[in-house]
């Protein structure tokens, strides 16, 4: 624009364009910003305060975003594993990992080299699709059909559970396999474990193995019939969890990570966590030769709003003993609890 026989009024409004391009660049430097901020605390840590939910079209973004704070995937679980080994130095192992007990959940695909912790109510029917379906040579969407009875992967007929291998062919494969695991909140896990296993009319399992006894003890004013439906509240469901104090009575569905997995003595390759979950298994697929054939469902996860809905009618002293039973996955996995 040139102003020069234009008079004063030109050169009002060339001042104003200025301002108005100088203000619209700020703000995009503190986009910009904001977006490396909240990228590497996405990716190197567990959930903040705010849940991402991941659809398509935010997971398309969020690799954008991760690609424009320079790091590359492989760095951020790097740390991740890295934040583990360090946590590690601080945990007494409790247990020797040759104790049989201790490796019930650590299965071996010998064909494609790779060790998998199973861990319920993270992924792992999703994860278990994946690898049962490459290990025979099929598809999901077959392996769903077929409505595969799970007990035979408990039974180790399917991949191998690490326990039955060779004490010596159990030290070449931590050694030469590739090893992964999953994590998410906590809190977030026993919130699914709880609504899925107890408070699901079409499984009643666990509400006639142990609900009606949780109400018992827990209900004072408890009717015949709310203890023969076995329907237990959260904070029900918490104080039964409060009252195991050996690691080793837990029921695998709110058993620790630390437990489950051995984290200190496998040392995995890779720590994924819920909250990147398909980026991570992305990664994951790729590692192990099979993204070309598999790509990982995405899962939609409001949870973090649902658990600022239950922690808030808890009472004080059983948000801080399930924090004391957790302490360990808390602070081995980044992850925070705030108390109410």
């Amino acid at each position: 624009m040139t102003c020069y026989r234009s008079g004063w009024t030109c050169w009002k409004r060339v001042i104003v364009l200025s301002l108005v391009f100088f203000l619209v660049i700020q703000v995009m430097i503190f986009s910009s910003v904001n977006v490396l901020r909240d990228t590497l605390n996405i990716f190197t840590r567990g959930p903040t305060a705010q849940q991402i939910d991941v659809n398509e079209k935010e997971l398309t973004n969020l690799g954008n975003r991760l690609e424009q704070t320079g790091r590359s995937i492989e760095a951020i679980l790097q740390l991740r594993k890295q934040h583990v080994e360090e946590q590690c130095l601080k945990v007494q192992n409790e247990e020797p990992i040759f104790n049989i007990s201790t490796l019930d959940h650590i299965y071996v695909d010998t064909k494609n080299k790779l060790i998998y912790c199973y861990v319920p109510n993270v992924a792992s029917t999703q994860w278990r699709e994946i690898l049962l379906a490459n290990f025979v040579g099929t598809d999901t969407k077959y392996i769903k059909k077929r409505k595969i009875d799970w007990k035979y992967w408990y039974q180790s007929k399917k991949l191998k559970q690490l326990k039955f291998f060779p004490k010596g062919e159990i030290i070449e494969m931590l050694k030469t396999f590739f090893k992964f695991m999953m994590v998410r909140d906590p809190m977030e896990r026993v919130l699914s474990v709880w609504n899925d296993k107890f408070m699901d009319g079409k499984n009643n399992f666990y509400r006639q193995r142990l609900g009606r006894d949780i109400v018992k003890l827990f209900r004072k004013s408890a009717t015949s019939s709310e203890i023969e439906r076995g329907f237990i509240r959260f904070d029900e469901f918490l104080k039964y969890i409060a009252m195991s104090k050996d690691p080793l009575d837990r029921d695998e569905l709110w058993s620790r990570y630390y437990d489950l997995c051995r984290p200190c003595d496998l040392h995995y390759d890779v720590i994924s966590t819920y909250e990147t979950l398909n980026i991570d298994s992305d990664y994951i697929l790729e590692r192990i030769g099979i993204l070309d054939k598999f790509r990982f469902p995405v899962i939609l996860s409001k949870a973090q709003s649902v658990i600022k809905q239950y922690t808030a009618t808890l009472e004080l002293q059983d948000q801080q003993k399930f924090y004391q039973i957790f302490k360990t996955d808390y602070e081995m996995f980044n992850y925070s609890m705030s108390f109410k």
